[in-house]
């Protein structure tokens, strides 16, 4: 129905922009080097290392947040609403300080600090893609029906890495510091955007459910 369409398309623009974000600097190192003089090859490979070992580290959170006890009787409770909570909400963080350290003037984008507001722009990055990965069978077979399931699964996962290729693409575009930076506002904007849309808008269960998701 309209609302189990809502929650994928919820679901897989969050995971959409998860994957457009984290290689956004990877696809144009040498733009990045401009927009950000101490962004060197090392320290851009640690950022996209960052971001596996934060998501390999937050997995058993994301686990627990799934399987977690229920707490209230008779309440249906699935995980889904504050495990997407946390991941629009690490996603938008993330995209922020990248968005905020491209604002910065120029010899503030040289400085170490910057460095630190893209490494843990990383590492939350990282977190987000956990929360989410998690989620796809879960979602497709609480809000779904078993002839719905297959179609609604695939394109949960295939949203990530639509959001790798069209990131690749996008980054075709990308020759100055000046549209790298503008493309890293407009990621911090779409991010927020999201995250306020879940924040209000996601359920935890369809209604009349009764049971706890495991």
């Amino acid at each position: 129905d309209g609302r189990s369409i809502g929650v994928l398309f919820q679901f897989s623009s969050l995971s959409f922009c998860i994957g457009f974000c984290w290689i956004a600097f990877a696809n144009v190192p040498s733009v990045a080097r401009s927009l950000f003089p101490s962004l060197t090859d090392e320290v851009l490979a640690w950022t996209l290392n960052a971001n596996n070992c934060a998501q390999v580290l937050s997995t058993p959170y994301a686990i627990w947040l799934l399987r977690r006890p229920i707490r209230v009787i008779g309440r249906p409770r699935t995980g889904l609403r504050p495990s997407m909570r946390l991941a629009a909400l690490a996603q938008a963080l993330q995209s922020g300080l990248w968005g905020a350290a491209a604002l910065m003037p120029d010899e503030a984008r040289s400085s170490s600090h910057v460095l630190v507001m893209i490494m843990i722009g990383a590492c939350l990055g990282g977190v987000a893609c956990a929360l989410t990965q998690g989620l796809i069978t879960r979602l497709s077979a609480t809000w779904f029906s078993p002839s719905a399931r297959g179609l609604a699964t695939s394109l949960a996962l295939a949203s990530q890495y639509a959001g790798f290729a069209a990131s690749y693409c996008a980054s075709l575009l990308v020759c100055t510091e000046s549209t790298l930076r503008i493309q890293l506002i407009a990621q911090a904007v779409v991010a927020v955007a999201l995250l306020v849309v879940v924040l209000a808008l996601f359920p935890e269960a369809p209604q009349g459910s009764s049971g706890s998701g495991s």
